[in-house]
């Protein structure tokens, strides 16, 4: 038909591709142009000469792309993913037919295309997500799975989870972006529940103590030169209260304990459940701190815990101890904050409980020797290295009428009985006053073993 059409006009005809069967049956593909080069005397077509181009590899490079092409849309369309691209001036010109299949992402896809990138979410706009953003475009960087916040118009906060690239063309110039989006929002969702699930009391609704020590870390980190206090908080009498009344009473304490600290604390301050019926409570110093404002705060937490609590009916007391670690003066790490409150604490708790304990270098000096005698205890009893001191018992014998008569000690006494003491020497030669290893022995729980020796002995 190209032909006749060009015999027919008499002039160059235009471009015609057409299939031309070899000789071997194989076939190629050829763009074809010609002219009439001789003609009748009558001004018919007489002659036809032109040229032919194989266009086989380019064709079959064609057929190739399309192909490629048309299995990229198909894997767009199919995945939960969507693609986007914007212009040179950040406005959104497309947005992949599979976000059509999410609800949320099609009104987003709505809302944004034709918008610029940065007037979609304003309400969110100074949040560092979205700043990093802002900077990287601005610097004409690739990004990868930066996740963001977005809030629709009907105000539900949705994450997406965006990766882009910028276009150039062959000047070098910017010709726009184009990258991939995902929304996660299902997924961030189950990431905060198994973030509550791993760092939250469900008793009380306090950080777990990994909770706490997570954001201890990072307030330390941000706040070394500002200070503050850590505080390790016990329930005196809460054993006996469980141990009597119940776990189910001692819970509802225990909760109840938690929404008082709360209730006391500051804004920013930081609180835990340690474990048991101990707490903890960090205090950021104040901008004009006053004198002793770590013992002003465990004196006020003491007396509010110290309270009566009211649970099922019946009115419950129990009397608190504190210990107090001042940061960075008593420590610079959480393990050194915590293990020095911890020995405040137990002082608290030696010198009689009810009451709130400062860590100094002098009580460190006592916790360490109390664990070091602890462990020696243990090794003296199975080691069986107590020893006796037998103190005589005399009845004294003086009559009336003996009153004026010289007479010995011996007459005067008479030796009824011996009272078995218990004496203890520990390794390097000290030799430790009862008054001191019996009351260890009895925290420890060890006094039940410790007594069959000394009757044995």
């Amino acid at each position: 038909q190209g032909l006749q059409q060009v015999m027919q006009a008499g002039k160059v005809s235009p471009s015609v591709e057409a299939r031309i069967r070899r000789k071997d049956g194989s076939l190629i593909w050829t763009r074809n142009q010609g002219l009439v080069s001789r003609w009748t005397p009558d001004g018919q077509p007489l002659e036809l000469m032109g040229i032919s181009v194989d266009i086989t590899a380019t064709k079959q490079a064609l057929d190739d792309l399309q192909r490629s092409e048309q299995r990229f849309r198909t894997f767009a369309e199919l995945s939960s993913d969507w693609f986007w691209e914007l212009d040179a001036q950040g406005r959104f010109t497309s947005m992949s037919a599979s976000s059509l299949r999410n609800r949320n992402v099609q009104q987003v896809r709505e809302a944004v295309l034709g918008r610029a990138w940065q007037d979609i979410n304003p309400a969110m706009a100074a949040l560092p997500q979205w700043v990093a953003l802002h900077t990287l475009m601005q610097r004409q960087l690739p990004f990868h799975d930066l996740v963001l916040p977005y809030r629709g118009d009907d105000m539900q906060t949705r994450w997406w989870s965006l990766s882009g690239t910028p276009i150039w063309n062959a000047q070098n110039q910017l010709t726009g972006w184009r990258g991939v989006a995902r929304d996660i929002t299902e997924q961030r969702q189950a990431e905060d529940k198994l973030y509550v699930t791993a760092y939250t009391d469900t008793l009380t609704g306090l950080s777990n103590r990994a909770g706490f020590e997570r954001l201890l870390q990072s307030t330390l980190d941000h706040s070394q030169d500002a200070g503050g206090a850590l505080l390790f908080i016990d329930l005196d009498q809460f054993k006996q209260i469980n141990d009597s009344l119940g776990h189910s009473v001692g819970d509802r304490l225990l909760a109840e304990a938690a929404h008082r600290i709360q209730d006391t604390l500051r804004a920013g301050d930081l609180t835990g459940r340690f474990g048991g019926d101990e707490f903890l409570v960090y205090s950021r110093r104040s901008d004009t701190p006053a004198p002793d404002e770590a013992l002003v705060l465990a004196e006020r937490l003491r007396a509010d815990l110290a309270r009566p609590y009211t649970v099922e009916g019946r009115m419950l007391h129990t009397t608190v101890s504190v210990g107090v670690a001042q940061f960075p003066r008593d420590g610079s790490g959480i393990a050194e904050l915590l293990s020095h409150a911890d020995a405040a604490l137990h002082e608290a708790k030696t010198l009689g409980r009810n009451r709130a304990q400062v860590f100094t270098p002098e009580l460190l000096a006592r916790v360490r020797r109390r664990a070091q005698l602890e462990a020696e205890l243990h090794a003296a009893l199975e080691a069986d290295a107590f020893a006796i001191a037998l103190q005589p018992i005399a009845r004294l014998q003086l009559r009336a009428a003996d009153a004026d008569t010289a007479i010995t000690a011996q007459q005067r006494y008479a030796i009824v009985g011996f009272e078995a003491l218990a004496r203890w020497t520990r390794p390097d030669g000290e030799e430790v006053s009862p008054l001191e290893f019996v009351p260890i022995i009895l925290d420890l729980g060890l006094i039940f073993d410790f007594g069959l020796q000394i009757l044995r002995k």
